[in-house]
Formats: C-alpha cells, structure tokens, sequence
C-alpha cells in the first residue's frame, strides 16, 4: 500500500491536494459492500445474499465454492468495471 500512495503523491504532485491516505484491507470493503464476512464461508449465507440481489444462478453455478462467491460478488460489487 506504501508504493501506491507513493505513486499517487508523485502522479498528482502540485497539481491536486491529497488528503491522508486511508488503508482499508479486502475484508473490510468485502463487508461494506455485502455485509458478508469473506474468511468465513456461509453457504446459506451466500446463497441469501446472491437471491436478494437477483443473482440467484449464482447459487447453481457457485455451488460450494467458496473462492467463485468472492470473486463473483468481488467483481458485480466493488470491482472497477
């Protein structure tokens, strides 16, 4: 996290006021944006979650995998598209 806000001071120097640089780690945007915890795999809680955001082929397609449920809600949630 070091390099990007070094990058991002040196790519914007005088030319925009940068305020302090937050840190935030992948399971606390993971759960900002969901409201699922991503190191604790619920299945059911997934399952829910992909319904009530009319993604239910997710459950089908998915299945147990916990890996695939990240990256799909990674990817439709917080992901730069």
């Amino acid at each position: 996290m070091d390099e990007i806000a070094e990058l991002m001071a040196f790519l914007f120097r005088g030319n925009r006021a940068l305020g302090p640089m937050q840190r935030f780690s992948y399971q606390e945007i993971f759960q900002r944006h969901t409201g699922l915890d991503p190191l604790a795999f619920s299945y059911q809680d997934y399952c829910a979650y992909a319904r009530d955001n009319q993604l239910s082929e997710a459950v089908n397609i998915c299945e147990y995998d916990h890996g695939l449920w990240l990256d799909l809600f990674s990817v439709i949630k917080f992901s730069p598209i």
